[in-house]
């Protein structure tokens, strides 16, 4: 007996390789054959952004394509309470993905630590306004089994105990009341692929009072670096110091914001000094920095010669924009033009208050 050609799975996924999405969906509706030589294609990449009514056939086919998911995009979405129903009686297999975006939307954090132990290799986690706390923390960094999929995608097996957080390239964590100073040291102390970490906030006694960051190909850093009102003295300026050491290991690093990102009036503490004699000169290892900036109520201390350091130090440098601690507005524009004249983009302000000097 003959066989056709379109009964010979190889041929079925050759076809469908070649094919876009939507003629891809269309070929899932043909038989069987083509259903499974689509699938991986069409479900690797898988986004529900949009609030809408609970749709089955949505469900349904996400559980059943788990497997071949490599991200998984859900934001505002109505129907993710069913989704996490499904994780949490363990339906699903996902050893593929890599990609895990909950972005905007209220997940305990009991269910997202759920999630992350049945991912694998996660590289990006985006869960930016979830409840992210202790719980998933501690899916990030506990060592457990980890597996890859099988043939076909529907097996796993396992590959020796590791860590989530050994395989994070990319983690947003904005807007997560949970999330402590505490727990973002945690993880720039646990993750040595980090490339991209967005955070509130980390306060200096948190980098202190830890452990060395293993995280030195980050790329990004946008974490609040908040330091405490108080007069200037030689414990203090130390504890500054502390700070720019870690950041020195981060050699890779292109952007620096260490902004205040609850942006509230009342959010008057200051951030990481930026003078040469508070830690700035360890930072000449950051020779792809390409971005700072620094806002925020309480402002940082920095002068001319520091801002002079900054554009002999630092080759790719591009953008400065910040706060400056006081009230003087011709120290301001100085910097500025220090910045300027080396073709670097400024903005150099002065915090919504100016009356009162207080220390960093």
């Amino acid at each position: 007996m003959n066989t056709s050609p379109l009964d010979i799975p190889e041929i079925l996924r050759l076809i469908c390789q070649i094919l876009k999405r939507k003629d891809q969906v269309v070929c899932m509706r043909v038989n069987q054959g083509f259903y499974n030589a689509s699938a991986p294609y069409v479900w690797k990449s898988t986004k529900s952004c949009h609030k809408r009514r609970k749709n089955p056939d949505f469900l349904r086919g996400l559980q059943r394509n788990m497997h071949h998911i490599q991200t998984l995009h859900l934001q505002d979405c109505d129907e993710v309470d069913v989704i996490y129903q499904s994780i949490s009686q363990d339906r699903w297999s996902s050893s593929r993905l890599e990609s895990l975006v909950l972005s905007n939307i209220p997940v305990s954090d009991q269910v997202l630590a759920t999630v992350l132990r049945h991912t694998h290799q996660l590289k990006t986690l985006n869960a930016d306004g979830t409840r992210f706390g202790h719980l998933s923390l501690q899916a990030l960094v506990e060592t457990r089994e980890i597996m890859q999929a099988g043939e076909g995608g529907k097996h796993v097996m396992g590959v020796g105990p590791r860590r989530l957080c050994e395989s994070i390239e990319e983690l947003h964590l904005h807007y997560c009341s949970d999330v402590a100073g505490g727990m973002v040291q945690t993880i720039l102390e646990n993750c040595p692929k980090l490339l991209r970490l967005y955070a509130d906030c980390i306060c200096i006694p948190n980098i202190v009072d830890g452990r060395a960051w293993v995280c030195t190909k980050l790329e990004v850093f946008h974490v609040h670096i908040r330091a405490d009102f108080g007069r200037v003295d030689i414990q203090r300026m130390a504890m500054h110091r502390a700070v720019h050491a870690q950041l020195a290991r981060l050699t890779k690093l292109q952007s620096l914001n260490i902004s205040d990102w609850e942006d509230e009036e009342d959010a008057e503490n200051p951030t990481l000094d930026l003078r040469l004699e508070s830690g700035l000169d360890q930072l000449g290892s950051l020779q792809d920095l390409e971005d700072l900036e620094f806002r925020c109520e309480g402002g940082t201390y920095i002068t001319a010669a520091d801002a002079h350091w900054m554009v002999n130090n630092w080759p790719a440098m591009k953008n400065v924009s910040g706060n400056i601690f006081g009230d003087e507005k011709e120290m301001a524009q100085e910097i500025e033009e220090i910045l300027e004249a080396k073709d670097i983009t400024a903005k150099i302000s002065l915090p919504s208050w100016t009356n009162t000097r207080r220390g960093p």
